[in-house]
């Protein structure tokens, strides 16, 4: 069974799968959740444009901070 990764883009790890590799995607998946409980970003939005917010699996991204 392959990885599967969670809405918030958090990787969930088959058995068995990711070997010599764990603990590098652990330490994603940790700076993921660091990220969702303390993270912050001021995002200035003027005008007609669009902006476009997007969660990309297994990478710390705008969207995932605690507050917008």
């Amino acid at each position: 069974m392959a990885s599967t990764f969670t809405d918030l883009g958090l990787e969930l790890m088959a058995t068995g799968e990711n070997a010599g590799t764990w603990g590098t995607k652990t330490n994603a998946n940790l700076n993921l959740v660091e990220q969702l409980t303390g993270g912050y970003l001021s995002l200035a939005v003027a005008g007609s444009g669009t902006t476009a917010l997007t969660i990309a699996d297994g990478a710390l991204t705008v969207l995932l901070n605690k507050e917008l």
